[in-house]
């Protein structure tokens, strides 16, 4: 949603100034409000896939928690009827074995929400620097102002 409304609102600022820009000008804004629209696209990306990272490591923390609570309990049992003691063991190291994977995929999960976390700020950083720069683009101040304006100052 609050892509979609700064969008918008560069969309409007776009048009609004375009009317009294040079060709050159108008060229320059474009090209920057097409960097900035790309830079959106890329930090959409970034963020559905972060999402998508953070909901994975959460479902792999829930499979640890289940599985920590399974061994535990086999811990406190004993091999059921007819259940030799090798069995058991067998039980309790496949549970073993899949913990240890759910906690390998939980790490590796966690340095790709990193990876993902340094490139948001980056994408932000950039984001940040598009606009400054398209705010200059659209100073207007700069067309106003020319050199036949003598400065006066209010000091006799």
């Amino acid at each position: 949603m609050k892509i979609t409304l700064t969008k918008t609102i560069i969309a409007a600022l776009f048009i609004f100034i375009l009317a009294s820009c040079s060709s050159e000008k108008k060229q320059a804004v474009e090209e920057k409000r097409n960097e900035i629209d790309s830079v959106l696209a890329q930090k959409s990306s970034s963020d559905s896939a972060y999402q998508q990272a953070l909901s994975e490591i959460n479902d792999m923390n829930e499979n640890v928690d289940a599985l920590l609570r399974k061994r535990n309990i086999m811990l406190q049992l004993r091999p059921e009827n007819g259940e030799t003691k090798t069995t058991f063991q067998t039980k309790l190291q496949a549970i073993s074995d899949e913990l240890d994977q759910q906690t390998n995929l939980i790490r590796h999960s966690s340095k790709k929400v990193d990876s993902l976390q340094k490139s948001i700020k980056g994408i932000q950083r950039r984001y940040k620097a598009l606009l400054q720069s398209y705010d200059s683009l659209l100073d207007r101040k700069s067309t106003r102002l020319n050199s036949s304006h003598v400065s006066e100052s209010r000091m006799p």
